[in-house]
């Protein structure tokens, strides 16, 4: 183990959003977590405290965090821990159907993608432009 690399939790519950917006809670935990990883660190996700994630939450999370580094970088500097199987299942499934979405960052795949996609990734990237103007 390299005892250069810092190992950093990062618990979910300290970046939900005031207003109970499951979008901006997803953006701001992925932003958190991306910063880390930009660090080359080791992060760990804690997901004890939140209550009710449901798959819109995961989706917005896990799609930033592939705009922002890649799902590659992700699997290799991250984990999350999960308080409930319920959790581990939602996430899980909102994880699978990224993947089978295969890689956003590929110019090949962006063209072939739907208008509905590309549109969703337009929303995505004007959301977290407006929560960090907003903080």
């Amino acid at each position: 183990m390299d005892s250069n690399i810092s190992h950093v939790q990062i618990k979910a519950r300290n970046h939900l959003d005031p207003e109970g917006s499951v979008v901006r809670s997803g953006i701001a935990l992925a932003e958190a977590v991306l910063q880390e990883l930009e660090n080359d660190s080791q992060v760990e996700i804690d997901l004890d405290g939140i209550k009710g994630a449901s798959s819109s939450y995961f989706n917005v999370f896990l799609r930033r965090i592939e705009e922002g580094c890649g799902i590659g970088v992700f699997e290799r500097q991250a984990s999350v821990l999960f308080s409930s199987n319920i959790q581990k299942m939602v996430y899980t499934r909102s994880y699978e159907s990224l993947k089978k979405g295969g890689p956003r960052s590929n110019q090949t795949e962006e063209m072939n993608s739907s208008n509905h996609d590309s549109m969703l990734t337009k929303l995505f990237h004007a959301i977290g432009d407006l929560f960090r103007k907003s903080v």
